[in-house]
C-alpha cells in the first residue's frame, strides 16, 4: 500500500523532509522528479528518518510514502522548502547547497575545493536525531579553509578558526531541523578540504 503526492516546484532550492511514525510499522518516504530521478529518500530501517534534496522550479515531483513491512504505518511527514535566513549576508542564495546525508552509523563525509576567499561552497543536512554533531575539517592540499555552521534563522552554531589551529568542534542539533554549512578558503589560493560529521547521541 503506497500513498502518493504530486506537486510542482514554484522555486528552485533545498527541500528537507522528516517522517515520524506515530503507531505501527515504520514509514519510508521517497521523492522522484517526472523523469524518474530520485531526489531524496529516507531509510527508516537504518534509523534515517530525514533527508534533503534540491528542487528545480517548474519541475513536477512525486512523493511516495509506504510501510516498511506488511503492517499498517501511521505517519506524519513534514516537508520544508527553502533556506530561511541562513547566511543572509552572503551574495549567493542557498538554493544550490549540496545535500549531505548521514549513513547508518551516523557518519557523513564530503569534500571540495574553494578557489579563493570569495568562493563560498554551501552544504546542507537534516538532523536525523536530536543530539550533537562533531565536525572536523582537514586540508588536503595544506591550504586552510574556514567552516561555518548556521541554522535556518541565521544563528551561528559553530565556526572554525584555522589561523588559531581550531579546525574541529561540536554543535547541538534537533531531529528534523535543517542545518547549513559554508566552507571557503582563507587566502587567495585554491584550498581543498575534507569535512567529517559524526552524530553523537
Amino acid at each position: 500500500d503506497k500513498d502518493f503526492i504530486r506537486f510542482t516546484a514554484t522555486q528552485s532550492g533545498p527541500l528537507s523532509v522528516h517522517v515520524t511514525t506515530e503507531t505501527g510499522a515504520l514509514a519510508s518516504l521517497q521523492i522522484e522528479d517526472n523523469a524518474g530521478r530520485k531526489v531524496l529518500e529516507t531509510q527508516p530501517n537504518n534509523g534515517i528518518h530525514s533527508a534533503i534534496g534540491n528542487l528545480v522550479a517548474g519541475r513536477t515531483y512525486f512523493v511516495r510514502l509506504r510501510s516498511t513491512t506488511n503492517n499498517a504505518a501511521a505517519y506524519e511527514a513534514r516537508l520544508l522548502f527553502g533556506s530561511g535566513e541562513a547566511f543572509a549576508d552572503d551574495d549567493a542564495p542557498l538554493g544550490s547547497a549540496t545535500p549531505v546525508r548521514f549513513n547508518q552509523n551516523g557518519l557523513a563525509t564530503f569534500t571540495g575545493t574553494s578557489k579563493n576567499h570569495d568562493d563560498k561552497l554551501y552544504f546542507a543536512f537534516t538532523a536525523p536525531t536530536t543530539g550533537a554533531v562533531n565536525v572536523n575539517i582537514t586540508f588536503t592540499n595544506r591550504r586552510p579553509s574556514r567552516l561555518k555552521v548556521e541554522d535556518r534563522t541565521g544563528t551561528t552554531l559553530f565556526e572554525t578558526q584555522p589561523n588559531d589551529g581550531v579546525n574541529s568542534g561540536s554543535f547541538a542539533v534537533r531531529e528534523g531541523t535543517v542545518y547549513f554549512i559554508r566552507v571557503r578558503a582563507v587566502g587567495d589560493a585554491p584550498a581543498s578540504f575534507r569535512v567529517q560529521l559524526q552524530l553523537v547521541g
